[in-house]
């Protein structure tokens, strides 16, 4: 070799053949290069040898240094411009038999000369993956070094497109994925369409954060992270990575994701349900709380109707649920924000949800909370008549002489709604019970007058019940139109309770401001008028005032005052001239009477 480098005369006239091949298959050149005698090596190379003859098995030098793992070889046939893009019959170029034997240093210098570092296997795999499967971060290094694809888009599953990391974190290899989210792949896309299509699967604009928070791989989570990734990404459903790591109830990442200061709690996905809401649907309750100590007011976010999670679960009847959020610390003196102002208590008495209610009881709901109308949660247990409910409600110090805007208390309302079982229960459970039936409302009226202007088939029984209660009760109040709840009985056609009054002893003569009474009164018949004075049992106290309730002539020097002594009304000479013994009131003299009353008690109605 020496003799043919330095002597082109002697052999001038001969070209050897550096290709021809021993027994053993190697060049003459291929026998320098093992047995390391590189300067005649370099010799022959300079003399023509062809560095880059193929065996015949098809590999080059440089393949089968690369895969002795032959570093020094490797290097110096690299040095004297061995092709490091020539591929084997199998179809392997040198870098990624380089990186396939773990050869760093090779690998070094492949690249630094231009190898392509981005080249793909049979399986279409690429050199740095190779590397990261073997571990060899050393090697990886040196190919992010060298500026190769760290994303790196492939073939994915169900003709997808995918990325390096997407396919590390669907392997669950975190090495791998934290290695390439430090090397500066992309964190944020999805997976792509590919070439032949792909199932809506695969496609769900599901980013690596989300597959990472859906896996649970709470390192992966935390480089992304760290590399300031789309945080607040919502795939196809609009599902956030919090709302996966809480419906996968992975709570360690869910803390994680809520320490970025850039997380926005109030993102729906398209059930419109926030993070908070997944969790409480779920019953996630670890991961509620951790978002509530992140939020505290996140258990409040309200709808489109005005209402949070807690109302929302009571009107459900969702006991599970109620008890969950009071567990994580909602708040039980929430108000709606519907216009009504309604607290929870307000809520669970009109859905008739007693064991909500003693609940919310028991965590603190205000049970003299009010509504925009200043109706108290006792007020709404009375317009629903939830007897037991009104009855815990009282148990548990709710202000029963509370009074609504119209100055309606409990009883008051009880009656407008004719909530007779309610009534009942309250006259048993109610303290101080005189004070609070003889209360008058903003108008003047009592109970009785309340009832007397209904039209509930239960107005007799509920006035049963009051008068059972407070047998003395006033019924001789008037209102601030001088109504007594007799007129008003009257003029509404109540006809039973009208009666069930002058049996209690109601005073038929007393008119209003207006001079309206039950004697003149338009009304189709007088039939009831006349069964009332027939039902008088006692002498009825007798009527005042300045003119004939009669005939509406007034009192004075020569016209002088009288009374009927059967039904007490004020009247003058000429409409009282009849005289006749009572006897059902014990008086057997002859008395003045009214005409009417005259006819009532001869023959029983007017002739």
């Amino acid at each position: 070799a020496h003799i043919l480098h330095s002597d082109d005369k002697g052999f001038g006239r001969v070209t050897p053949d550096f290709n021809l091949r021993n027994s053993d298959g190697n060049t003459v050149l291929a026998l320098a290069v093992w047995s390391g005698f590189y300067k005649i090596a370099a010799q022959l190379l300079s003399s023509g040898a062809d560095i880059n003859y193929k065996n015949k098995v098809g590999k080059t030098l440089l393949h089968l240094a690369i895969e002795n793992t032959d570093i020094s070889s490797a290097l110096f046939l690299l040095e004297h411009q061995a092709d490091c893009h020539i591929r084997s019959d199998s179809n392997e170029c040198p870098l990624q038999l380089a990186v396939k034997h773990c050869i760093g240093v090779v690998v070094d210098a492949l690249c630094l000369r231009g190898a392509d570092i981005n080249v793909r296997d049979a399986n279409g795999d690429c050199v740095l993956w190779l590397a990261l499967q073997a571990h060899e971060e050393d090697i990886a290094s040196t190919l992010v070094h060298y500026k190769c694809d760290t994303t790196f888009w492939s073939e994915g599953p169900d003709g997808c497109r995918q990325s390096l990391l997407h396919r590390a974190i669907d392997n669950k290899q975190e090495y791998i994925a934290c290695f390439l989210i430090r090397s500066g792949c992309d964190i944020d896309s999805p997976r792509k369409l590919g070439a032949v299509g792909a199932t809506e699967s695969t496609l769900s604009g599901v980013s690596p954060l989300h597959m990472a928070c859906s896996m649970g791989l709470k390192l992966t989570v935390q480089t992304l992270l760290e590399k300031n990734v789309q945080i607040n990404a919502q795939d196809c459903n609009n599902l956030t990575p919090l709302h996966v790591a809480v419906m996968n109830d992975h709570r360690e990442i869910t803390d994680l994701l809520l320490t970025h200061n850039s997380i926005n709690l109030t993102l729906t996905d398209k059930k419109g349900r926030t993070a908070f809401a997944s969790a409480m649907f779920n019953k996630n309750v670890q991961c509620a709380q951790s978002i509530l100590k992140r939020e505290p007011g996140a258990a409040e976010q309200v709808d489109k109707k005005g209402f949070n999670f807690l109302h929302t679960a009571i009107l459900k009847k969702d006991l599970d649920s109620v008890l969950f959020l009071i567990s994580i610390g909602s708040d039980v003196k929430s108000e709606t924000r519907d216009g009504q102002s309604a607290s929870p208590l307000h809520l669970a008495v009109a859905t008739g949800a007693i064991l909500i209610v003693r609940n919310l009881v028991l965590a603190g709901g205000d049970v003299n909370s009010v509504n925009k109308q200043k109706q108290s949660v006792l007020h709404m247990a009375a317009i629903m008549n939830e007897a037991s409910i009104a009855a815990v409600l009282v148990e548990n110090g709710a202000d029963v002489f509370h009074v609504d805007q119209h100055g309606n208390n409990v009883f008051h309302v009880a009656c407008v709604h004719g909530a007779l079982e309610t009534i009942q229960i309250l006259t048993q459970v109610v303290p101080q019970l005189q004070k609070v039936l003889v209360t008058c409302n903003n108008r003047g009226q009592t109970l009785v007058h309340v009832l007397a202007e209904g039209s509930s088939p239960k107005t007799s029984a509920l006035f049963d019940t009051i008068l059972s209660a407070l047998p003395d009760f006033p019924l001789a109040i008037q209102d601030n139109n001088g109504n007594t709840a007799l007129l008003l009985a009257y003029m509404s056609g109540n006809a039973s309770l009208c009666r069930s009054l002058v049996r209690s002893g109601s005073t038929l003569a007393i008119s209003n401001n207006h001079g309206v009474n039950l004697f003149n009164h338009p009304v189709a018949t007088r039939q009831l008028l006349f069964r009332l004075l027939d039902l008088l049992s006692q002498e009825p106290p007798w009527a005042e005032g300045n003119t004939c309730l009669e005939c509406a002539v007034k009192f004075g020097v020569a016209t002088r005052k009288h009374h009927c002594r059967h039904c007490g009304r004020i009247l003058c000479a000429k409409c009282s001239t009849k005289l006749m013994p009572i006897l059902k009131f014990d008086i057997s003299k002859p008395t003045r009477v009214c005409d009417l009353c005259f006819d009532v008690l001869t023959l029983g109605g007017p002739h």
